[in-house]
Protein backbone atom coordinates (compact mmCIF):
# COMPACT_ATOMS: atom_id res chain seq x y z
CA UNK A 1 0.00 0.00 0.00
CA UNK A 2 3.20 2.38 0.63
CA UNK A 3 3.51 3.40 -3.37
CA UNK A 4 -0.65 4.00 -3.53
CA UNK A 5 -0.32 6.31 -0.10
CA UNK A 6 2.72 8.08 -1.86
CA UNK A 7 0.69 8.76 -4.79
CA UNK A 8 -2.40 10.01 -2.71
CA UNK A 9 -0.69 11.54 0.09
CA UNK A 10 3.31 12.20 -1.14
CA UNK A 11 4.31 11.07 1.77
CA UNK A 12 4.73 7.80 3.83
CA UNK A 13 5.20 7.85 8.30
CA UNK A 14 8.42 5.87 9.50
CA UNK A 15 8.13 3.88 12.66
CA UNK A 16 9.86 3.89 15.63
CA UNK A 17 9.77 1.73 18.47
CA UNK A 18 11.56 2.80 21.55
CA UNK A 19 11.22 1.91 25.03
CA UNK A 20 14.28 0.43 27.94
CA UNK A 21 16.38 -1.95 27.58
CA UNK A 22 14.24 -5.36 27.87
CA UNK A 23 10.61 -4.27 26.93
CA UNK A 24 10.44 -6.36 23.36
CA UNK A 25 11.61 -3.97 20.94
CA UNK A 26 13.62 -6.31 19.20
CA UNK A 27 11.73 -9.35 19.56
CA UNK A 28 8.29 -7.22 18.33
CA UNK A 29 10.29 -6.55 15.08
CA UNK A 30 12.41 -9.81 14.14
CA UNK A 31 10.07 -12.58 15.42
CA UNK A 32 6.41 -10.84 14.89
CA UNK A 33 6.90 -7.73 12.44
CA UNK A 34 8.81 -8.61 9.38
CA UNK A 35 7.97 -12.51 9.80
CA UNK A 36 3.85 -11.62 9.05
CA UNK A 37 5.57 -9.34 5.84
CA UNK A 38 7.19 -12.71 4.74
CA UNK A 39 10.94 -11.96 5.84
CA UNK A 40 11.45 -15.14 8.43
CA UNK A 41 14.26 -15.54 11.09
CA UNK A 42 16.61 -12.49 10.05
CA UNK A 43 18.35 -10.19 12.30
CA UNK A 44 18.03 -6.45 12.09
CA UNK A 45 20.07 -4.07 10.32
CA UNK A 46 22.69 -1.22 12.37
CA UNK A 47 21.75 1.82 12.49
CA UNK A 48 25.35 2.85 11.78
CA UNK A 49 26.02 1.22 8.77
CA UNK A 50 27.41 3.19 6.20
CA UNK A 51 26.26 6.02 4.04
CA UNK A 52 26.14 3.42 0.56
CA UNK A 53 24.98 0.91 2.72
CA UNK A 54 21.98 3.39 4.13
CA UNK A 55 21.54 4.10 0.44
CA UNK A 56 21.15 0.67 -0.97
CA UNK A 57 18.90 -0.60 1.85
CA UNK A 58 16.12 2.26 1.73
CA UNK A 59 15.91 2.02 -2.20
CA UNK A 60 15.80 -1.88 -2.09
CA UNK A 61 12.29 -2.08 -1.64
CA UNK A 62 8.90 -0.21 -1.68
CA UNK A 63 6.68 -2.99 0.02
CA UNK A 64 8.89 -5.32 2.74
CA UNK A 65 10.01 -3.13 5.88
CA UNK A 66 13.69 -2.42 5.96
CA UNK A 67 14.40 -2.91 9.99
CA UNK A 68 17.18 -1.16 11.65
CA UNK A 69 17.69 -2.02 15.21
CA UNK A 70 19.87 -0.39 18.18
CA UNK A 71 19.54 3.72 18.28
CA UNK A 72 21.12 4.94 20.88
CA UNK A 73 22.16 8.71 20.18
CA UNK A 74 24.57 8.85 23.04
CA UNK A 75 26.49 5.61 21.69
CA UNK A 76 26.77 6.91 18.25
CA UNK A 77 29.26 9.21 16.50
CA UNK A 78 27.77 12.65 15.90
CA UNK A 79 28.66 12.58 11.90
CA UNK A 80 26.79 8.80 11.96
CA UNK A 81 23.98 10.58 13.82
CA UNK A 82 23.61 12.99 11.43
CA UNK A 83 23.83 11.15 8.66
CA UNK A 84 21.04 8.45 9.75
CA UNK A 85 18.38 11.69 10.33
CA UNK A 86 19.25 12.98 7.07
CA UNK A 87 17.98 9.74 5.09
CA UNK A 88 15.45 9.65 7.59
CA UNK A 89 13.58 13.07 6.33
CA UNK A 90 14.60 12.53 2.76
CA UNK A 91 12.60 8.92 3.45
CA UNK A 92 9.73 10.51 4.05
CA UNK A 93 8.79 11.91 0.98
CA UNK A 94 10.97 9.41 -1.63
CA UNK A 95 13.73 11.65 -2.36
CA UNK A 96 16.02 10.18 -4.98
CA UNK A 97 19.84 9.98 -3.89
CA UNK A 98 22.64 10.68 -6.94
CA UNK A 99 25.71 8.89 -6.87
CA UNK A 100 28.65 9.74 -9.39
CA UNK A 101 30.70 7.17 -11.07
CA UNK A 102 34.30 6.91 -12.02
CA UNK A 103 33.35 6.95 -15.62
CA UNK A 104 31.42 10.26 -14.72
CA UNK A 105 27.85 8.57 -15.22
CA UNK A 106 25.80 9.30 -12.52
CA UNK A 107 23.64 6.44 -11.03
CA UNK A 108 19.88 7.40 -9.12
CA UNK A 109 18.30 5.48 -5.70
CA UNK A 110 14.88 6.41 -5.13
CA UNK A 111 14.71 5.95 -1.46
CA UNK A 112 11.41 4.47 -0.82
CA UNK A 113 11.56 1.69 1.37
CA UNK A 114 9.21 1.48 4.72
CA UNK A 115 11.48 2.16 7.74
CA UNK A 116 11.13 0.69 11.15
CA UNK A 117 13.77 2.34 13.79
CA UNK A 118 14.05 0.67 16.95
CA UNK A 119 16.02 2.08 20.14
CA UNK A 120 16.18 3.22 23.85
CA UNK A 121 15.14 6.86 23.21
CA UNK A 122 13.63 8.21 19.75
CA UNK A 123 14.53 11.60 18.20
CA UNK A 124 14.02 15.02 19.65
CA UNK A 125 14.27 17.07 16.02
CA UNK A 126 11.12 18.24 14.96
CA UNK A 127 11.49 18.03 11.55
CA UNK A 128 11.83 14.27 12.49
CA UNK A 129 9.08 13.75 14.94
CA UNK A 130 6.84 15.18 12.36
CA UNK A 131 7.42 12.47 10.36
CA UNK A 132 7.15 9.35 12.76
CA UNK A 133 4.58 6.99 14.25
CA UNK A 134 5.92 6.19 17.44
CA UNK A 135 5.71 3.10 20.06
CA UNK A 136 6.36 3.00 23.21
CA UNK A 137 6.43 -0.98 24.69
CA UNK A 138 6.76 -1.52 28.61
CA UNK A 139 8.75 -4.00 30.61
CA UNK A 140 5.87 -3.61 33.20
CA UNK A 141 3.43 -4.69 30.26
CA UNK A 142 5.23 -7.54 29.21
CA UNK A 143 5.04 -9.60 32.29
CA UNK A 144 1.84 -9.56 32.23
CA UNK A 145 0.82 -13.69 31.34
CA UNK A 146 -1.64 -13.13 28.76
CA UNK A 147 1.19 -10.49 26.98
CA UNK A 148 3.41 -13.56 27.19
CA UNK A 149 1.47 -16.48 26.32
CA UNK A 150 0.18 -14.07 23.02
CA UNK A 151 4.00 -13.76 22.46
CA UNK A 152 4.71 -17.70 22.79
CA UNK A 153 1.12 -18.55 20.56
CA UNK A 154 2.74 -16.17 17.90
CA UNK A 155 6.29 -17.69 17.43
CA UNK A 156 4.58 -21.33 17.42
CA UNK A 157 2.88 -20.13 14.26
CA UNK A 158 4.70 -19.49 10.97
CA UNK A 159 3.70 -15.85 10.73
CA UNK A 160 5.67 -16.00 6.61
CA UNK A 161 2.32 -17.49 5.26
CA UNK A 162 0.65 -14.49 6.12
CA UNK A 163 2.28 -12.40 3.85
CA UNK A 164 1.13 -13.76 0.60
CA UNK A 165 -2.41 -13.86 0.81
CA UNK A 166 -2.74 -10.81 2.89
CA UNK A 167 -0.34 -9.31 -0.15
CA UNK A 168 -3.25 -10.48 -2.86
CA UNK A 169 -5.91 -9.39 -0.72
CA UNK A 170 -4.23 -5.21 -0.52
CA UNK A 171 -4.10 -5.28 -4.37
CA UNK A 172 -7.80 -6.23 -4.94
CA UNK A 173 -8.88 -3.67 -2.95
CA UNK A 174 -9.69 0.06 -4.04
CA UNK A 175 -7.44 2.04 -2.16
CA UNK A 176 -9.54 5.55 -2.59
CA UNK A 177 -12.02 4.13 -1.01
CA UNK A 178 -10.36 2.70 2.15
CA UNK A 179 -8.30 5.61 2.12
CA UNK A 180 -11.23 7.93 3.03
CA UNK A 181 -12.40 5.45 5.25
CA UNK A 182 -9.02 5.95 7.17
CA UNK A 183 -9.52 9.82 6.62
CA UNK A 184 -13.01 10.03 7.78
CA UNK A 185 -11.74 7.70 10.93
CA UNK A 186 -9.17 10.48 11.65
CA UNK A 187 -11.45 13.42 11.49
CA UNK A 188 -13.33 12.35 14.26
CA UNK A 189 -10.56 10.90 16.29
CA UNK A 190 -8.83 14.33 15.83
CA UNK A 191 -11.64 16.36 16.06
CA UNK A 192 -11.39 20.20 18.13
CA UNK A 193 -7.81 18.87 18.47
CA UNK A 194 -5.12 21.12 17.10
CA UNK A 195 -2.92 19.09 15.40
CA UNK A 196 0.27 19.61 12.52
CA UNK A 197 -0.71 18.69 9.00
CA UNK A 198 2.03 16.42 8.70
CA UNK A 199 0.95 14.50 11.97
CA UNK A 200 -2.57 14.04 10.48
CA UNK A 201 -1.74 12.13 7.17
CA UNK A 202 0.47 10.26 9.62
CA UNK A 203 -2.43 9.05 11.59
CA UNK A 204 -4.16 8.11 8.50
CA UNK A 205 -1.86 6.02 7.45
CA UNK A 206 -2.35 4.43 10.65
CA UNK A 207 -5.32 3.91 10.40
CA UNK A 208 -5.37 2.54 7.27
CA UNK A 209 -3.46 -0.63 8.22
CA UNK A 210 -6.50 -0.99 11.20
CA UNK A 211 -9.23 -0.47 8.60
CA UNK A 212 -7.44 -3.01 6.49
CA UNK A 213 -6.60 -5.72 8.55
CA UNK A 214 -10.09 -5.62 9.74
CA UNK A 215 -11.49 -5.94 6.42
CA UNK A 216 -8.54 -8.93 6.23
CA UNK A 217 -10.25 -10.57 8.94
CA UNK A 218 -13.87 -10.17 8.13
CA UNK A 219 -12.78 -11.36 4.04
CA UNK A 220 -11.07 -14.93 5.75
CA UNK A 221 -14.03 -15.45 8.41
CA UNK A 222 -12.79 -14.31 11.59
CA UNK A 223 -14.51 -12.45 13.73
CA UNK A 224 -12.48 -9.77 15.62
CA UNK A 225 -13.59 -7.44 18.44
CA UNK A 226 -15.20 -4.47 17.58
CA UNK A 227 -12.50 -2.39 19.45
CA UNK A 228 -9.01 -2.36 18.04
CA UNK A 229 -7.80 0.28 20.55
CA UNK A 230 -7.40 3.04 17.63
CA UNK A 231 -8.38 5.81 19.50
CA UNK A 232 -6.12 4.36 22.46
CA UNK A 233 -3.02 4.67 19.44
CA UNK A 234 -4.06 7.79 18.44
CA UNK A 235 -3.60 9.50 21.26
CA UNK A 236 -0.59 7.44 22.48
CA UNK A 237 1.28 8.94 19.45
CA UNK A 238 0.04 11.96 19.66
CA UNK A 239 1.13 11.94 23.47
CA UNK A 240 4.65 11.00 22.53
CA UNK A 241 4.80 13.67 19.56
CA UNK A 242 3.02 16.56 20.66
CA UNK A 243 5.68 18.64 23.10
CA UNK A 244 4.14 21.94 22.70
CA UNK A 245 0.68 23.47 23.25
CA UNK A 246 0.36 24.14 19.01
CA UNK A 247 2.18 21.02 18.28
CA UNK A 248 5.77 18.93 17.53
CA UNK A 249 8.61 21.45 19.98
CA UNK A 250 10.17 23.30 17.79
CA UNK A 251 13.32 25.38 18.26
CA UNK A 252 11.74 28.61 20.59
CA UNK A 253 10.22 26.00 22.57
CA UNK A 254 13.60 24.26 23.09
CA UNK A 255 15.16 28.02 23.61
CA UNK A 256 12.48 29.02 26.28
CA UNK A 257 12.30 25.77 28.53
CA UNK A 258 16.16 26.28 28.32
CA UNK A 259 16.24 29.46 29.97
CA UNK A 260 14.61 28.54 32.76
CA UNK A 261 17.08 26.01 33.64
CA UNK A 262 19.89 28.13 32.83
CA UNK A 263 17.87 30.79 35.28
CA UNK A 264 18.01 28.29 38.16
CA UNK A 265 21.53 27.43 37.70
CA UNK A 266 22.41 31.53 37.64
CA UNK A 267 23.93 31.47 34.05
CA UNK A 268 20.42 33.92 33.49
CA UNK A 269 20.13 36.89 35.50
CA UNK A 270 17.96 38.94 36.72
CA UNK A 271 17.82 42.61 35.51
CA UNK A 272 20.40 41.87 32.70
CA UNK A 273 18.72 39.30 30.56
CA UNK A 274 15.28 39.27 31.92
CA UNK A 275 12.29 41.19 34.16
CA UNK A 276 8.94 39.48 34.92
CA UNK A 277 5.48 41.44 36.08
CA UNK A 278 3.12 38.50 37.26
CA UNK A 279 3.28 35.44 34.23
CA UNK A 280 5.04 37.58 31.94
CA UNK A 281 8.59 37.52 31.59
CA UNK A 282 10.89 40.56 29.37
CA UNK A 283 13.18 39.33 28.09
CA UNK A 284 16.46 40.88 25.88
CA UNK A 285 16.58 38.31 23.13
CA UNK A 286 20.16 39.13 21.96
CA UNK A 287 21.92 38.87 25.54
CA UNK A 288 20.18 36.04 26.27
CA UNK A 289 20.90 34.30 23.21
CA UNK A 290 24.39 34.58 23.95
CA UNK A 291 24.15 33.34 27.50
CA UNK A 292 21.98 29.96 25.42
CA UNK A 293 24.69 29.64 23.00
CA UNK A 294 27.09 29.09 25.84
CA UNK A 295 24.98 27.23 27.75
CA UNK A 296 24.64 24.46 24.94
CA UNK A 297 28.58 24.75 24.37
CA UNK A 298 29.16 23.96 28.33
CA UNK A 299 26.82 21.30 28.52
CA UNK A 300 28.31 19.95 24.96
CA UNK A 301 24.24 19.77 23.75
CA UNK A 302 23.36 17.79 20.78
CA UNK A 303 20.02 19.36 19.49
CA UNK A 304 19.27 22.02 17.11
CA UNK A 305 20.30 25.65 17.35
CA UNK A 306 18.98 28.01 15.12
CA UNK A 307 20.36 31.48 14.77
CA UNK A 308 18.86 34.79 15.88
CA UNK A 309 17.16 35.23 12.54
CA UNK A 310 15.58 32.11 12.45
CA UNK A 311 14.83 32.88 16.29
CA UNK A 312 12.62 35.82 15.39
CA UNK A 313 11.26 33.85 12.60
CA UNK A 314 9.71 31.90 15.13
CA UNK A 315 8.61 34.56 17.58
CA UNK A 316 6.72 36.44 15.02
CA UNK A 317 4.71 32.96 14.02
CA UNK A 318 4.06 32.00 17.73
CA UNK A 319 2.61 35.65 18.20
CA UNK A 320 0.28 35.53 15.11
CA UNK A 321 -0.84 32.40 15.95
CA UNK A 322 -2.07 33.41 19.79
CA UNK A 323 0.91 31.95 21.33
CA UNK A 324 2.77 32.63 24.68
CA UNK A 325 4.22 34.86 22.31
CA UNK A 326 2.43 38.53 23.33
CA UNK A 327 5.17 41.24 22.11
CA UNK A 328 8.24 41.88 19.89
CA UNK A 329 9.67 45.42 20.95
CA UNK A 330 8.62 46.26 23.91
CA UNK A 331 10.65 49.27 25.72
CA UNK A 332 11.50 47.92 29.27
CA UNK A 333 13.89 49.63 32.02
CA UNK A 334 15.71 46.14 32.76
CA UNK A 335 17.79 48.33 35.91
CA UNK A 336 16.70 51.59 36.70
CA UNK A 337 15.23 54.32 34.29
CA UNK A 338 18.48 54.58 31.79
CA UNK A 339 19.06 51.10 30.82
CA UNK A 340 15.89 50.69 28.87
CA UNK A 341 16.42 47.85 26.17
CA UNK A 342 13.60 46.23 23.64
CA UNK A 343 12.37 43.21 25.27
CA UNK A 344 10.26 40.09 24.27
CA UNK A 345 7.36 39.59 26.19
CA UNK A 346 6.40 35.82 26.95
CA UNK A 347 3.44 35.21 28.96
CA UNK A 348 4.06 31.96 30.53
CA UNK A 349 0.63 31.14 31.61
CA UNK A 350 0.30 30.05 28.13
CA UNK A 351 2.64 27.49 28.30
CA UNK A 352 3.79 24.48 30.17
CA UNK A 353 7.53 24.68 28.86
CA UNK A 354 8.50 27.23 31.33
CA UNK A 355 6.92 28.67 34.68
CA UNK A 356 7.69 31.93 36.79
CA UNK A 357 9.22 29.99 39.37
CA UNK A 358 11.92 29.07 37.43
CA UNK A 359 13.31 32.29 36.63
CA UNK A 360 14.34 33.72 40.45
CA UNK A 361 13.47 37.48 40.32
CA UNK A 362 11.37 40.59 41.95
CA UNK A 363 9.15 42.26 39.74
CA UNK A 364 10.12 45.62 41.09
CA UNK A 365 11.90 46.42 37.34
CA UNK A 366 8.73 46.24 35.42
CA UNK A 367 6.33 47.68 37.89
CA UNK A 368 8.70 51.03 38.66
CA UNK A 369 9.18 51.40 34.60
CA UNK A 370 5.63 51.25 34.00
CA UNK A 371 4.75 53.89 36.89
CA UNK A 372 6.96 56.23 35.06
CA UNK A 373 6.88 55.41 31.85
CA UNK A 374 2.93 54.62 31.10
CA UNK A 375 4.89 51.23 29.94
CA UNK A 376 4.74 52.49 25.93
CA UNK A 377 6.73 54.97 23.93
CA UNK A 378 5.86 55.93 20.56
CA UNK A 379 8.76 53.60 18.93
CA UNK A 380 6.68 50.32 20.78
CA UNK A 381 3.69 51.42 19.74
CA UNK A 382 4.95 51.85 15.82
CA UNK A 383 6.58 48.49 16.09
CA UNK A 384 3.73 46.76 17.43
CA UNK A 385 1.12 48.24 15.47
Amino acid sequence: MKPRLMEKVGSFPLLFIHGTQGSGKSSMCTEVFWPLFGVPGADAYSVTETEFALVKLLSATRSVPVVADEYKPYDMPLHRLQLLHRYMRRLYRGETEERGRSDLSVVSYRLHAPLCVAGETRPTEAALLERLLTVNPEKATLKRRDCRAAFRKLKSVNLALFAPRYIQFCLGRDFAKDFQVARTVADVLLEGREVPPRVVDNLAAMLLGIHLFEEFAQECGYSLPVDLGAREAVDAVLADILEAEAGVKNALDTFLEMLGVMAVQGHLRHRVHYVFEGDRLYLHLESAYDAFRAHCKRIDYEGEVVDTRALRRLLQENLREGGYVVALNERVCFDGRMNRRRAVVLDLSRTHLASVGDFPCSTEGVRDWRARSGGYDSATEEANG
